[in-house]
């Protein structure tokens, strides 16, 4: 569910790429939004596109005309705890809320987004709801991580985009953008009447390309900003409502962009100024194209998506039932491949380890299950004080399908709420590339910096803020 368009365009787009991860995994999705205005259309295309007919739980359940929701997204200022509570009592969804810098504080969330950078975790959140906080979770269209190398000699024309609303209509800055020697210039989604004479972007549904080839673009530090952010696009930003501000300050801190401030405090010749400056500057440029790739790097959905995954998953302790089930998992070729012991075990040697680890209060290991049926093991054991280390198993006939991440996510979550340990660590072969995968997604990030020489790569998740300090509860 995204609020369009009195609370902007980019509630919407965003949800909307939440749909397309999530549809990529196999899954079906309902996008339901304001109404069907054409300005969002190219942007939704293939979606399952519908109108709100409100704002009430009653109204959505029309809105679906039938089909009972497991997961329902809000995304936008006017969705309230109240709407999240009715929404539990019809459907028992995961009820999932991406807000920016907790502006509108639902404590009735299971999952929190806030795809800011420097976001912090909810105050009113309940200690056992997860957060994906910061820039790793920012959801954005496919095609912008498909898009990320395509940047060369950006030669089009500047590129003007204030976003959806009227909110940058009446700025005495823009009208100084018309007439100065800054070459050719476009004007993407709602174009203000100080620049009337300046053409609008062609065609909407190729407004990417028009970014990828600008030398940079004049823009709202609204979800665009991260888009730019990750094709490599230099940006001067202007704030035009208040939750842009932080993003903004983050950006330009980042070294990925200029803030100069709120629009409408801009004198007349202020944003002229800095653009002729940017233009003249190609060295400044090329950094904040590197900076901006480095800062967000456009898998944000398809975390999201791997989170919602796993809450659909089951995860049980393993049993002594369970030995001759994970010996087959452990002594598969491809598992034994990406192993740091390699040999085969026999199943003597299996149940005495798995005996002794079941025994063992410091060791947990988890049967992950999609609808009864196990998938994959995760299992963890003290490394250090407040850490544990993390290792994994697909079934071998569950691989290729993107269920890794979930995996991952699943076994994380059940850890922290039965254990206080600060980081999870996971150790793995450089040359298994499709495990590195599946914990980047899982939202783990690199311990140490890269090393293309080194033969293990180490990731890790930090308890705070993904869950609350209160999550843990007694083994049971």
């Amino acid at each position: 569910m995204a609020n369009r368009p009195s609370d902007g365009l980019g509630h919407a787009v965003r949800t909307s790429a939440v749909c397309r991860a999530w549809e990529a995994r196999g899954n079906r999705s309902i996008l339901v939004v304001d109404r069907l205005d054409p300005s969002i259309a190219p942007l939704v295309a293939g979606l399952d596109v519908r109108a709100a007919g409100g704002d009430d739980a009653e109204s959505l359940r029309a809105d679906l005309d039938g089909d009972v929701p497991a997961i329902v997204i809000v995304d936008g200022y006017r969705f309230s705890d109240a709407l999240l509570d009715d929404l539990r009592r019809a459907w028992s969804p995961v009820i999932v809320s991406i807000d920016d810098h907790s502006t509108a504080s639902r404590s009735s969330a299971d999952i929190a987004v806030d795809p800011n950078a420097g976001a912090t975790r909810p105050a009113a959140l309940s200690a056992k709801a997860i957060a994906l906080l910061g820039e790793r979770f920012t959801p954005l269209r496919p095609e912008f991580s498909a898009r990320r190398a395509c940047r060369s000699a950006a030669t089009g024309p500047i590129v003007v985009a204030l976003g959806g609303s009227a909110a940058a209509d009446g700025s005495r800055a823009l009208g100084g953008l018309i007439g100065a020697d800054l070459g050719p210039m476009r004007v993407m989604g709602h174009r203000p009447p100080e620049l009337g004479s300046i053409p609008m972007v062609d065609d909407p549904a190729r407004a990417i390309d028009d970014l990828v080839a600008a030398p940079f673009v004049i823009a709202a530090a609204g979800s665009t900003a991260w888009e730019l952010a990750c094709l490599g696009v230099p940006m001067l930003l202007v704030t035009t409502a208040e939750n842009q501000v932080p993003v903004a300050r983050a950006i330009d801190a980042a070294g990925a962009g200029i803030d100069l401030g709120p629009l409408h405090d801009l004198g007349p010749t202020d944003l002229r100024d800095a653009a002729v400056d940017l233009i003249a500057s190609p060295e400044r440029r090329a950094a904040m194209s590197t900076r901006g790739r480095a800062l967000v790097d456009g898998l944000g959905a398809r975390r999201i998506a791997a989170t919602l995954d796993a809450s659909t998953l089951e995860v049980r302790p393993v049993t002594i039932d369970d030995a001759e089930l994970l010996l087959s998992w452990r002594n598969d070729p491809v598992s034994r491949a990406n192993s740091f012991r390699s040999d085969p075990v026999t199943i003597d040697e299996h149940v005495r380890w798995l005996t002794d680890r079941l025994a063992d209060p410091d060791s947990l290991l988890f049967v992950v299950e999609r609808d009864g049926a196990p998938i994959g093991q995760v299992r963890f054991h003290p490394s250090a004080d407040d850490e544990v280390e993390i290792g994994v198993v697909v079934a071998p006939e569950c691989r290729g399908l993107g269920l890794g991440a979930p995996v991952i996510v699943a076994g994380s979550i059940e850890l922290l709420r039965r254990r206080p340990v600060a980081r999870i660590l996971a150790r793995i072969k450089a040359e298994n590339s499709p495990s590195i995968a599946a914990f980047d997604l899982a939202g783990y990030v690199p311990l140490d910096a890269p090393d293309p020489d080194a033969d293990v790569v180490s990731l890790h998740c930090l308890r705070s803020p993904l869950l609350g300090d209160d999550a843990s509860e007694p083994i049971r």
